[in-house]
Parts: C-alpha cells; structure tokens; sequence
C-alpha cells in the first residue's frame, strides 16, 4: 500500500512522526513514537513531545508551528543562555511502520523560544512563509546595511581578530588585561566567538572599556581561556 492508502485506511496506519533540529553543525533527532528508531539511516530518540496541529491544504505554510519538549531535552542546552548565534533549522517526517515512504509535511526554522517549569517551547516557521514575506528596499542609509564579516561584507576578518586571556567572567562582563591594549570602544560593536567542542558560539559585544567587556548574553561555564575578539 501506498503511504497515501495507509493515510486514509480505517485501520492499517502506524504512523510516526520524526524531528530534527540543526544548530550548526550539531543535529538533534526525537521521536514522538514509543520507542527510538532509526529512520533513513539516522536514530531518533524517543521522548514525550508535542505539536500544535499542522493547518489542511496550502495553510500549513502560512502559519508558526508550536513544539513542545521535555526542559531536559538535550537541544536545551543551546538556549540556556540565549538564542543561538545560528538560525536552528527544523524537518519534521512523517511515515509508516508498515512502509517505507517517508514525507516532510514541514521544513523551517526556529523563531522563538519559551521555558516552562517543565517544556522547552519552540515556535517554527515554515520556510515558505519566509519567502512570503516582503523584503526591505534599500535606499540611503549611513551605516552598513550588511552583516559584520558576513557574505557581502568586505572586511577581512583575519585582519581585525584578537586574542584574549580572560581573567575573570560575572555574567555578560568579562575582564582581560588584553583589552586595555585598545582604546575604550574599540570592541564595541563587534562579536565574541568561542569554541565549545564542535560548536562554536557567539556573542554580541555591547560595549568595552580599559579591561572590561560586555557581552548581549552570557555564556555558562566559560573559562579564563583564550577567546576570539
């Protein structure tokens, strides 16, 4: 039977559902099946997860997508402190156990983000209704329209990256002799990049001066080591 007859059977479906979320260059899979399962060569762990019900026809592109999980899932970690410093992508699929046809009803990103005392809530959207939207025209402005460092911008990096022995860490303030061999302001505006073993994260720095930095959100657990500036 097809996927579409095993749908709309009275008593022949057995279906799944599949999640994926990427931040970077870490994947976290879940199921909301009773069970973890390896689907199309991947595991998916199964956990108590919940979804708002996707909208009939061309409408589930035109509307957010609610996920709840468990506060101890391990995609938790990543907004401990704050937003991710890169867009988290999301696939859900959907399939069978009697067959091996697997659709994606959804295809994403995270927008938002809310704990509770016990579920880590992820609003989606869909790719489509990005598309959607209308963009911004630009006409005259005095700043850089562009991202620091990004694809159209024509600084060099390499050229302005610092390193930095931190010697002490109080939330978003960090302090480092290394800084004081700037001018105050040299930093502000700029970023913060930290390797965490295969992630690396980033942080905003809002302003900076003599020894001090401050960062938009703090980063847990991070040592007095040599950071990127």
């Amino acid at each position: 039977m097809t996927y579409a007859a095993i749908e709309t059977s009275g008593y022949s479906g057995q279906p799944g559902e599949y999640f994926a979320f990427t931040v970077g260059s870490n994947v976290y899979r879940y199921t909301s099946s009773d069970a973890d399962i390896t689907v199309d060569g991947f595991l998916y762990l199964s956990i108590p997860l919940e979804r708002n019900a996707f909208k009939q026809g061309a409408e589930i592109n035109n509307s957010l997508l609610e996920v709840s999980l468990p506060i101890n899932a391990s995609i938790g970690q990543e907004f401990i402190a704050g937003p991710p410093s890169v867009p988290i992508e999301v696939t859900i699929s959907r399939k069978h156990t009697s067959d091996a046809q697997i659709i994606t009803p959804f295809i994403g990103t995270v927008v938002n983000f809310n704990f509770t005392e016990e579920t880590l809530i992820l609003t989606c959207q869909s790719v489509l209704l990005a598309l959607k939207r209308s963009l911004l025209i630009r006409a005259f402005q005095v700043a850089c329209p562009y991202d620091l460092y990004g694809v159209l911008c024509a600084v060099n990096k390499a050229s302005f990256q610092e390193a930095a022995t931190l010697s002490s860490v109080s939330g978003t303030a960090l302090t480092s002799s290394d800084f004081a061999s700037f001018t105050s302001g040299y930093f502000s505006g700029g970023y913060l990049e930290y390797n965490e073993g295969s992630r690396t994260i980033t942080r905003s720095i809002i302003s900076h001066v003599s020894t001090a930095v401050e960062l938009n959100y703090p980063i847990p657990g991070l040592p007095g080591r040599r950071k990127r500036f």
